[in-house]
């Protein structure tokens, strides 16, 4: 069971010891910009239909719920500059490591939700 006391969370066993909760480290989420598909539609200058395509391979995103979409500013930027390379379509090297990029931001905001006691 957990308790706050004094802002601070407080683990409680069945046994009844209790122990502070461990700190959690900071989410993504506290350290990037979240948008909506609309506004990068807008900021990258293509339609709205298209971002949905390009959500986890070229864009961070989350869902704070079923039918909403936020993404990240950051993930928005890198991709609009990858655009702006005339040849960013045609070169695979390029656009595997936006990927990876992605990718890696993907799986830390993934493993920060999936912290226990820190949601």
């Amino acid at each position: 069971m957990r308790l706050q006391v004094d802002g601070k969370t407080i683990l409680i066993y069945p046994n009844g010891t209790f122990r502070p909760a461990p700190p959690c480290a900071p989410s993504p989420d506290d350290q990037d910009t979240w948008i909506t598909a609309a506004a990068a539609s807008k900021v990258l200058g293509i339609p709205r239909r298209t971002i949905y395509s390009w959500l986890g391979e070229y864009l961070v995103y989350r869902r704070p719920t079923r039918s909403r979409y936020k993404i990240s500013l950051q993930s928005v930027q890198d991709f609009k500059r990858a655009l702006e390379h005339p040849d960013f379509w045609k070169d695979e090297e390029r656009q595997l490591a936006l990927k990876k990029k992605t990718w890696h931001r993907m799986r830390i905001l993934i493993e920060s939700s999936l912290q226990p006691g820190c949601n």
